[in-house]
């Protein structure tokens, strides 16, 4: 028996063949299409290598800025603690003057604690003549002059003991020779009172105030602010 022939199928199939050989041998990518594709990669790349590079320019240039305007603060800031340093010194100075001024004004005053206050109206010049004496004699008395003479200015309180007695003499010698005496001696013929130097708020903020008065009441004692 004969075979059938084939001739008639194969022509077909081989058309279809090389029509999908030649549709893939189109789709492959050629050497001028990889060539291409370089290209544009390399542009593209070029392009945001250079944004880059503009940006890393601007924000250099911003460092730039911002370290001068450091360096600048940090001189101004040196400029101001200098000021601030030197004013410091004329503010210390300016006080030291003022209390030299307050001291001098102070340096004609005598305060005495400890003396009794009486009833009724009290004549507290005659009681510092008589304590004055007491403190000078047998030394003849100088001739006294008080420009003012008064109590502290605080609120009579019997729990606080008598308030202090304050004169202001007019000659500085005579303010000094009181003192002196009263420095020489302990006690006084006068109850034990003891006369200072008034001294001003800085003085007495800076040196210690005395133990609270503990002796009877009505017994002068001499006590430091």
């Amino acid at each position: 028996m004969a075979e059938p022939s084939t001739s008639g199928r194969e022509g077909p199939a081989l058309d279809r063949i090389e029509s999908t050989l030649r549709d893939l041998a189109a789709a492959m990518v050629t050497k001028t299409d990889l060539q291409a594709n370089t290209t544009a990669i390399q542009e593209t790349l070029r392009t945001e290598i250079a944004g880059i590079r503009t940006e890393l320019t601007t924000q250099a240039g911003r460092i730039t800025e911002v370290e001068e305007a450091n360096a600048a603060l940090t001189t101004r800031m040196a400029a101001t603690d200098t000021a601030v340093a030197r004013q410091g010194e004329m503010l210390l100075s300016m006080r030291r003057h003022l209390e030299d001024v307050d001291n001098r004004g102070r340096r004609c005053n005598i305060r005495i604690r400890g003396v009794p206050e009486t009833e009724g109206t009290e004549n507290v010049n005659d009681t510092l003549m008589e304590l004055f004496r007491s403190l000078l004699h047998p030394t003849p008395l100088p001739e006294i002059e008080f420009e003012r003479a008064h109590r502290a200015l605080r609120p009579c309180n019997v729990e606080d003991g008598p308030r202090d007695l304050i004169c202001c003499l007019h000659s500085f010698p005579v303010k000094n020779t009181i003192m002196v005496k009263a420095r020489e001696r302990q006690t006084w013929p006068f109850r034990g009172v003891q006369p200072r130097p008034q001294r001003g708020p800085r003085q007495r903020e800076v040196r210690p105030r005395p133990a609270p008065h503990t002796g009877r009441r009505g017994d002068p004692t001499a006590a430091e602010e």
